[in-house]
Order: C-alpha cells, then structure tokens, then sequence
C-alpha cells in the first residue's frame, strides 16, 4: 500500500473535489480539513470521508460552492439554509 505525505494527500483531494465542479477554494479548504482530522486522530472524520463525499456530489445531494445563508445561530447550534 502506497504511503502518501499530508502535503500529498491535501492535493490529492483538493484535485479530486476540482474535478468533480469544486470551486478551487473549497477544495482546498475541504481537503485540508480532512487530512487535519487525519494527522489530530479523528480518522473516522478525515480522508476516508472523500469517496462518501464525492458520491455526494455526484448523485446531486451535494452542491459545491452552493451559498449558505445562517438563519439562526445559538452558542451550540445553527440553522443552515
């Protein structure tokens, strides 16, 4: 099994998320997050997530760059739109 770099593995999903109609920022943004959940522990929230995101985007359940708007936020919760 190949061994990838955090480096790798950010530009690695950054380039799958861009392929798949990302916009070039949330690729990033998303790919980084999932390689630091990778690197602080939390492996069940980091790259293992990308196939499930990327089915996301292509059944249409997932749009990127979609614009969200917060209706409501509380100090622990918030309605997303």
């Amino acid at each position: 099994m190949p061994v990838l770099t955090a480096e790798q593995l950010r530009a690695l999903g950054t380039s799958i998320f861009t392929g798949l109609g990302a916009p070039e920022e949330d690729a990033e943004l998303v790919a980084d997050l999932l390689v630091e959940a990778n690197l602080t522990g939390f492996d069940s929230h980091g790259m293992i997530r990308l196939p499930i995101y990327a089915r996301g985007i292509k059944m249409g359940a997932v749009k990127p760059g979609a614009a969200v708007k917060i209706v409501e936020e509380t100090p622990s919760t918030a309605v997303i739109d």
